[in-house]
């Protein structure tokens, strides 16, 4: 693991599978489609599949979800799309900076001033922020062994860029 992955983009090329992976200061070109580099992210940081993990969320959250987020105790990543859709985005909702909403489409800044444009509008984005932020809380509650304040606010706790959308 390299670090906080801020979003992983899938590159079409014909019969080969590969992701762009944007960190902080480097991206990182990966022979794998954005799915399994989830999966194995997953499992190498929650020791976890993919399918007992989504389990688990749903049943913690009482409902299935279809674009379901995956999160470690350091930060989450949320579709954009179907989750083994080979064009769908991943992204770190905790270090969107701004969403600028265009005709057709959503630009997404990072707080490291890499911006993407996706094919979603602004609601629907938030709304995969809201839960991939939900699924952080509970995996990050999970690894806490020193418990948290009551005060503490949910940015502090999961060590998010305070921004416009994240405040929200």
């Amino acid at each position: 693991c390299l670090g906080e992955s801020y979003a992983i983009i899938p590159v079409k090329r014909p019969g080969w599978g590969a992701s762009c992976v944007i960190y902080r200061e480097y991206v990182l070109l990966v022979e794998d489609q954005p799915f399994t580099i989830v999966c194995k992210l997953l499992q190498n940081l929650e020791h976890m599949e993919y399918p007992i993990y989504r389990k688990a969320l749903g049943y913690m959250t009482n409902k299935k979800e279809r674009l379901t987020p995956v999160a470690n105790e350091n930060y989450s990543l949320f579709p954009t799309a179907k989750v083994d859709d080979s064009e769908t985005i991943w992204l770190n909702p905790g270090r969107i900076h701004s969403l600028i909403t265009q005709k057709q489409q959503t630009i997404v800044c990072f707080e490291n001033l890499f911006a993407l444009a996706v094919s979603k509008n602004s609601a629907s984005l938030k709304n995969g922020m809201k839960k991939a932020f939900f699924a952080h809380a509970i995996i990050k509650r999970e690894h806490d062994c020193h418990g948290t304040r009551s005060t503490t606010s949910l940015l502090e706790f999961l060590n998010i860029t305070s921004s416009v959308e994240t405040r929200e």
